[in-house]
């Protein structure tokens, strides 16, 4: 099974050398990069590792301007290459990097100090002891230090095997039968047409069949399908994948954008996530703080509204529904990235726990109420999401259900798809999933008076003081007499 590794790291700390040294492969693609020795946007490489494990590099920017590009290569990869310059020592870009990894979960990788022929055996282990300290608390905490040199090959095969060993203890990349491709670069080839890039997740995509470009809704064929310079008929997950669109103009699509499978995914411009602000930020996430959020390849603005806090402090985390300025295809778990638009800074992170939150949540009550359904989808985890969905809905068309329990529609635990015996779901008609509920479990808003039932007789009204008491007219007898 291939693997995406991403790499990370401060700005000329020797990423992209060490890329080529292990691939041979140059990842700086365009020509500015080449003439400026500066890593712009995301680069691509791939080779076999020393097991017979193929793998994807993804190599990123390490200058602080260009870390929106950095966010658009690594939200897809399992494992990463965190790379440390011997001769400088641990920089700002290394803090941020080290952070965004560790907010997206990102818990597989090695950590190569680089230019290690430039430094004596002192220095060396002088920064070999400071970055193992920086990583202490995080993802990365244990990873393997590998000391490098890419003009000489000086360590080379060593980060290899090293490499090999951390993919080793990651588990196999899920295939959920639901294929989602971020895709994070277009371009046109000749003779071909719309190509789009991107790390693919979550199941399979097949030549020849129909994809769903979102948010735009669009559909369109894949043509063919190419990884690591090879045409595949079949392209499974976790691998880096480009994809020939037929019936699509560059200018229709933008990095962002996700290819899927017709009907399987959706963009959403709401959700529910459990964000945790970094220890160092210069302030609590407020409701009124301007942030944008990077999901995938994507990102956007948005706003918060804390749930179960006014605000969630640095080294804190709280329940905060996101409202998207962009819609975006989200899933169920996935991790976020939250920076401060105004400082141009990474301040949190965290994870989606309902890509489709069911209403408004306004009031002490609706608030209390949605916090105690958020904390139960986190017990209950990916297994129990359609348990979930229907408890929090009650009646939810079986349509719509695999979407909002993040599974494929085959995939449905067959308990919820089976109604009783003559129902219009034994007959193969699928209608609605029902979850009974009843009206106690829906707490009142408080100081709020029970609402009186249609045919019930309610309490005769209080005359006000100084007013005699309204008497009800006397009905006609029949003929219209008096």
């Amino acid at each position: 099974m291939p693997h995406v590794i991403g790499t990370a790291g401060h700005v000329d700390h020797g990423k992209s050398a060490l890329i080529q040294a292990l691939t041979g492969i140059d990842p700086d693609r365009l020509a500015e990069e080449k003439a400026r020795g500066l890593t712009i946007d995301l680069g691509f490489a791939w080779t076999t590792l020393p097991s017979g494990r193929e793998v994807g590099f993804v190599d990123v920017p390490g200058h602080e301007r260009f870390v929106h590009n950095m966010l658009a290569g690594v939200g897809g990869v399992g494992c990463a290459l965190f790379v440390v310059d011997a001769s400088e020592g641990w920089r700002p870009q290394s803090a941020e990097h080290l952070a965004i990894l560790d907010l997206l979960g990102i818990g597989g990788g090695v950590v190569a100090l680089t230019k290690a022929d430039l430094v004596d055996e002192a220095a060396l282990a002088r920064v070999a002891g400071e970055v193992g300290e920086r990583l202490r608390g995080t993802t990365l905490a244990g990873a393997e230090l590998v000391a490098t040199a890419a003009p000489s090959g000086m360590g080379v095969a060593a980060l290899a095997a090293a490499l090999d060993a951390a993919l080793d203890r990651l588990p196999e990349p899920p295939d959920r039968g639901r294929p989602r491709l971020p895709v994070d670069r277009v371009f046109t080839m000749r003779g071909s047409g719309t190509v789009v890039t991107g790390t693919l997740s979550g199941g399979s995509l097949r030549a020849g069949g129909e994809a769903e470009l979102l948010p735009a809704g669009r559909r369109v064929r894949v043509r063919g399908l190419q990884g690591h310079g090879r045409p595949l008929g079949e392209a499974a997950p976790a691998r880096r994948v480009a994809v020939n669109l037929a019936g699509l103009a560059t200018g229709q699509v933008a990095r962002g954008d996700v290819l899927a499978l017709p009907g399987q995914w959706a963009a959403t411009g709401v959700a529910d996530a459990r964000l945790r602000c970094l220890p160092g930020a210069p302030g609590p996430l407020r409701a009124r703080g301007a942030y944008l959020v990077y999901a995938g390849a994507a990102e956007t603005a948005a706003r918060l509204q804390p749930l179960d806090a006014d605000e969630v402090r640095p080294g804190g985390d709280a329940l905060v529904r996101l409202h998207l300025e962009r819609p975006l295809v989200l899933d169920v778990f996935e991790p976020v990235v939250l920076r401060d638009s105004g400082r141009d800074e990474t301040v949190g992170g965290g994870v989606v726990l309902d890509p489709f939150p069911p209403g408004v949540v306004r009031g002490t009550a609706a608030r209390v109420r949605r916090t105690e359904e958020l904390e139960a989808r986190e017990a209950a985890g990916r297994a129990g999401l359609p348990e979930r969905v229907l408890a929090e809905r009650a009646v939810v068309p079986l349509a719509d259900l695999p979407r909002l329990a993040a599974v494929a529609p085959d995939r449905l635990p067959a308990a919820l798809t089976a109604g009783p015996p003559g129902s219009p779901e034994r007959d193969g008609t699928p209608t609605a999933v029902v979850r009974s509920r009843t009206p106690a479990s829906r707490p009142r808003r408080p100081g709020r008076r029970p609402r009186r039932r249609p045919g019930r007789p309610g309490r005769p009204r209080r005359p006000r003081p100084g007013r005699p008491p309204a008497t009800r007219p006397r009905a006609r007898p029949p003929g219209g007499g008096r």
